[in-house]
């Protein structure tokens, strides 16, 4: 059965190493984000050019939906409407969806953007950090596995992986602070 498998993370959190991963195990045609900006814009980080490599990813997922090969995204996709857009376009020519979430912290995607000279700036991964939200069943996922760099966890209906209770605490608390930061810098008092 053709599968889409959608590979999400905060940047340098490992989705290219697993996206490799699949794509050689299951033959699989892949649409990578910083691969596609990279063709249209040289190898240079581009800011402001999202829209243009999100339309062109549309373009490239139609035509590999056509093809009849399993396909992996390779794409931070922080937010559910994202995601939602490809399981659902998937689930109607009848593919079988899996979401991969490459689960790590911060500061594991700091100290290996670091350790490769570091391609993403501190503040933009403990951004993305910030505002991704982990994958649910109910934007058009068969399977949610969780990925931590050393293992797989089966998401199975009705129960959630220790991984995301805490990402969704760590979560929490993240923008907790930056609400209690932004007050203090406002000189006023935190509201509930």
């Amino acid at each position: 059965m053709q599968t889409l498998f959608l590979v999400c993370g905060i940047p340098m959190s490992g989705k290219t190493t697993v996206a490799k991963e699949i794509a050689a195990r299951e033959n699989a045609v892949t649409l990578s984000f910083d691969k596609i900006k990279e063709d249209l814009f040289g190898p240079d980080i581009v800011l402001g050019k999202d829209s243009e490599v999100f339309s062109a990813m549309r373009t490239l997922f139609d035509k590999a939906l056509d093809s009849g090969r399993n396909i992996v995204i390779d794409s931070c996709n922080p937010f559910p409407n994202y995601r939602r857009g490809y399981a659902v376009r998937a689930r109607k020519r009848g593919l079988h969806t899996v979401c991969v979430f490459c689960h790590k912290h911060y500061a594991y995607a700091i100290t290996a953007s670091m350790m490769r000279g570091g391609k993403y700036h501190d503040k933009a991964i403990r951004k993305a950090f910030d505002i991704f939200i982990p994958p649910e069943r109910n934007e058009g996922w068969a399977e949610i596995r969780v990925n931590d760099g050393n293992r797989y966890s089966l998401e199975v209906e009705g129960q959630i992986p220790v991984e995301r209770r805490t990402f969704n605490r760590s979560l929490k608390k993240s923008r907790i602070r930056k609400r209690l930061r932004k007050d203090e810098s406002n000189g006023s008092a935190p509201t509930d």
